[in-house]
């Protein structure tokens, strides 16, 4: 045997006295071996490419993958080596299932590395993506936490009303004692503008009724004929006609400058409200203008409270999705996730789904997977060969001489009366050693001979298997009853 083959054939587990003993079974064993070797590779491979993500050391990641490697080469090793081939094939499954079990686990573990490997490109898009989203959610909370949006809302607030009281310092009061006013005003000037039409036309009616009448009057020594602007100029009853026009007059002239002075007053009153109203605006601005210089220091404030965390949670969030390993599998979920077909309320597709990535991702799985059983199924589907009788009853010797050594021994330690203490004790350590370590399994393949013989009809045979089961429990009965 070739020295490579036979470092398969330990990497299967054979012994390799025996294998040598049977050529024909050495191609199976180092197939079998072979595929042990090629996980601890894959193994050492993965491991190494996770420590690195992990600590970021090239020497850890020889190192420690190399330990990992030699760890699950010797897991597979176990699991390979501890599977016996029996004779009842259900049993015998039933016996692989814990090692199969424990292969599909080691096949994860060993997988997971290479498929971030693998999918990388696309996982670094997700762990950015995933980044940026982060970095969303982190600022809209510090602006949640900070009130960004109500301290912004409120300047706004502020800044409107501050524009709406610039207006309002062109615009007129609208308050009712300045509507009054203006009332009082309009209603002045109309009766103002009554009275002095009235007044005219009383004079003008006043002025024709005098110029009817003349009077005579000595003006440098001559008798001139002039007109009559006096009541001593009318003659005697015709006053009486014009005397109630002639008060009318007199009491619109009266009139006139009241009215007059009451528009002074108004205006005055108009004047003082303009001037009030806009005292109060110009007291509101200004205090408008104090709340809006607070408010933008508290704006300023929080915005460079809210800029500072957002500048922390963004460094925390780039060092949480940087590409390290634990981002790295987060995003290899993601990424290779099953996805259904989205519809809208009326059963309208919307989105029809890409599982492209999940059925890559089950097919490495699944291949790894059957890299990682496939030598248990192999023992387990293969028929008992040469080797597997060989290696039994290299085992059935070695319980034999065991047995035998135990039994000798206590023959020999029986003689000594004086030791009969001490060597019961000896036949119940060297019982209760070969009981635990191989008395089950010896009896066990011979109750198997025993049915296998027993559907052959062979009686003798059968007699013959009991015997040896109850030959070691009969020796050591006569020995208590010498």
């Amino acid at each position: 045997m070739r020295q490579f083959e036979k470092f398969l054939c330990r990497c299967a587990g054979v012994n390799l006295e025996l294998i040598v003993q049977y050529p024909i079974e050495i191609s199976k064993y180092c197939s079998v071996g072979a595929t042990v070797l090629f996980t601890g590779i894959f193994a050492t491979l993965s491991g190494g490419y996770a420590i690195f993500k992990i600590f970021d050391s090239y020497f850890a990641a020889v190192f420690l993958g190399i330990i990992w490697g030699l760890l699950i080469f010797n897991l597979d090793r176990f699991i390979v080596m501890s599977l016996k081939k029996r004779e009842n094939k259900r049993k015998e499954l039933v016996m692989a299932i814990p090692r199969i079990i424990l292969a599909l686990i080691i096949s994860v573990v060993v997988a997971k590395p290479l498929e971030v490997r693998i999918f990388s490109d696309r996982i670094a898009s997700v762990i950015s993506d995933q980044e940026l989203q982060q970095q969303i959610d982190n600022r809209d909370r510090l602006s949640q936490i900070y009130q960004i949006g109500e301290v912004k809302s409120d300047l706004g607030i502020l800044d409107t009303l501050i524009v709406n009281s610039t207006k309002q310092l062109n615009e007129l009061p609208k308050t009712v004692q300045y509507r009054n006013l203006i009332a009082q005003q309009k209603q002045l000037k109309v009766d103002l503008a009554n009275a002095i039409s009235q007044k005219n036309q009383a004079q003008q009616k006043i002025s024709q009724f005098f110029n009817q009448y003349t009077y005579s009057e000595m003006t440098d020594g001559q008798l001139v004929q002039k007109r009559a602007t006096k009541r001593q100029h009318l003659p005697s009853g015709a006053w009486s006609r014009i005397a109630s026009t002639v008060k009318k007059r007199d009491n619109l002239r009266d009139l006139i400058p009241q009215i007059e002075q009451q528009q002074r007053d108004v205006e005055v009153g108009i004047a003082q409200e303009i001037l009030n109203y806009q005292n109060s605006i110009e007291t509101k601005l200004s205090d408008l203008n104090v709340s809006r210089s607070i408010q933008d220091s508290v704006v300023k404030s929080r915005t460079s409270q809210w800029g500072q965390g957002s500048a922390a949670t963004d460094s925390i969030a780039k060092r949480s999705f940087s590409e390290n390993f634990v981002s790295q599998l987060e995003a290899l979920g993601k990424l290779t996730k099953y996805q259904s077909t989205e519809k809208d309320e009326e059963g309208n597709v919307v989105k029809e789904p890409d599982n492209t990535m999940f059925w890559i991702n089950i097919a490495i799985m699944l291949l790894f997977i059957v890299i990682e059983t496939a030598p248990v199924f192999v023992k387990i589907i293969a028929p008992k060969g040469l080797y597997d009788e060989a290696l039994e009853k290299k085992f059935e010797m070695d319980q034999s001489l065991i047995i035998g050594k135990s039994n000798q021994a206590i023959m020999n330690d029986i003689h000594n009366e004086e030791s009969l203490v001490e060597t019961i004790e000896k036949i119940k350590n060297y019982k209760q050693e070969v009981l635990t370590k191989y008395l089950d399994i010896w009896k066990e393949q011979e109750l198997a001979r025993v049915k296998k013989v027993k559907k052959a009809k062979k009686p003798k045979k059968i007699l013959a298997a009991i015997k040896r089961i109850l030959k070691f429990d009969l020796n050591v009965n006569k020995l208590f009853v010498k």
